[in-house]
């Protein structure tokens, strides 16, 4: 078949598919994988927050193409926080308690808000 720059191949039938190279395939397979199961969620760096925004990030908001179900633990590590950041998480317009970010999943859609602390007097 040679490189002819294939994107997909769609298969319909009632009989098995068999697999010529099937550790390439499954090789393929764990590449790809990760990428079909990301799901887009906007984030807004407030203050101070914004030393976290992604590379590339303009602003203080950013688009960024996230695991379906990561939690909100997980996603801070990802960008970097430590987990002793004092922050106001905002997720669809509800406060998050930080007791509540292991347990808290983002998904399709979501809008996150990150805020400092504010502090008057």
């Amino acid at each position: 078949m040679g490189s002819k720059n294939l994107e997909a191949i769609a298969v319909r039938g009632t009989q098995g598919v068999a697999v010529s190279d099937a550790k390439r395939f499954m090789k393929v397979v764990k590449h790809t994988a990760p990428a079909l199961s990301s799901v887009p969620v906007t984030v807004t760096f407030g203050g101070a927050l914004i030393r976290f925004l992604p590379a590339g990030g303009k602003g203080n908001r950013q688009s960024v193409d996230v695991e379906n179900g990561i939690t909100l633990s997980a996603l801070f590590e990802q960008f970097g926080m430590s987990g002793d950041e004092r922050l106001l998480v905002i997720l669809n317009g509800d406060v998050v308690k930080k007791s509540q970010y292991s347990g808290t999943t983002l998904a399709q859609g979501d809008a996150l808000s990150l805020m400092p602390p504010i502090q008057a007097g």
